[in-house]
């Protein structure tokens, strides 16, 4: 019974871990951007101001002890045959991260209204060098 009872929690734990673990974009991070994970993150289209718009919004984790310069975002909006619809980069929401902490990011975009998307993949992109022009 005791056995039992130890290799469901054992199970459920591993389940646990491998959901915290798990990168939004399903790709892995670079290791300069290992221990940075998304979390939370909504996306939802609204007619806003005479247009069609893509909101995403969700939190970055630094899930290490140390601390993590920022890289952008590269945010992709798919359609049903997960082909991507459009893309576009977002600037990082802060230059570094602390340990064991979190940062707010927020993009929206005017989308096609001929496409549906169902699926928004977001991964870390090294950071844009900025320019006089941005």
């Amino acid at each position: 019974m005791a056995t039992a009872a130890f290799a469901t929690a054992v199970f459920l734990l591993m389940l646990l871990f491998a959901a915290l673990w798990e990168p939004a974009s399903g790709v892995e991070a670079p290791p300069e951007w290992e221990g940075l994970a998304f979390d939370g993150v909504k996306s939802e289209i609204r007619y806003d101001s005479g247009t069609m718009r893509l909101f995403v919004e969700g939190k970055i984790r630094n899930v290490t002890h140390g601390q993590i310069e920022m890289p952008d975002i590269k945010a992709r909006a798919l359609g049903a045959d997960r082909r991507v619809i459009q893309s576009w980069v977002v600037e990082a929401p802060a230059k570094r991260l602390g340990p064991d902490a979190s940062v707010s990011f927020h993009t929206d975009v005017p989308t096609p209204m001929e496409y549906t998307i169902q699926d928004v993949n977001l991964e870390f992109v090294a950071r844009r060098e900025k320019t006089h022009a941005d």
